[in-house]
């Protein structure tokens, strides 16, 4: 094809015998052979890849509910801007630290009535570290406006508000921040 080609540019008369034309054509269809084998395998892998898709948005729907399920069980909600609201009766333990890299990065919602805390998996906050008890404390949000301490064991184990040492159920004092929406 390209001996034609080329020869047709120069004006030459290019005569093709039986046995160069049966050759050409057989290697155009070859060409065409293998072009169709590619493309069926490109449409194959769109079609793995279209299904992959689908399957990862179902996977992502699905991740999205169980969190939100959570969020909902812990009394938080999430904005569509990634935002956490929690409950009118909750109130947040925020971490502050002379550190600006670590201070308010941790982030405890209390809701409403007792919230044990301590290394126990069933607490509702998981605690780690030397000196911390499985059950060590109950906080208690009586109403959103009022939260108590109560140490688990305070003879082995400490509680401290401040640098004391308590041994009974105490009262901590609860910053109520109002937001105008």
């Amino acid at each position: 094809m390209k001996a034609y080609i080329s020869k047709l540019k120069t004006g030459q008369k290019f005569d093709l015998s039986d046995d160069e034309t049966t050759e050409n054509t057989e290697a155009v269809d070859d060409k065409i052979v293998e072009s169709e084998e590619a493309m069926r395998n490109i449409m194959e892998k769109l079609i793995v890849l279209g299904k992959s898709k689908n399957e990862m948005k179902i996977e992502r729907d699905e991740f999205e509910k169980i969190r939100q399920e959570a969020l909902q069980k812990a009394g938080i909600s999430s904005s569509m801007g990634g935002q956490l609201n929690a409950d009118e009766d909750s109130i947040s333990l925020v971490n502050i630290s002379d550190d600006p890299s670590i201070s308010n990065c941790l982030v405890y919602i209390l809701q409403k009535g007792d919230n044990r805390l301590g290394t126990d998996p069933e607490n509702k906050f998981v605690i780690k570290g030397l000196g911390v008890a499985e059950k060590h404390a109950v906080l208690t949000n009586s109403d959103g406006k009022h939260l108590f301490i109560k140490p688990l064991d305070s003879e082995s184990f400490r509680v401290l508000i401040n640098g004391e040492q308590i041994h009974e159920k105490t009262e901590l004092h609860v910053k109520i921040l109002v937001k105008n929406l």
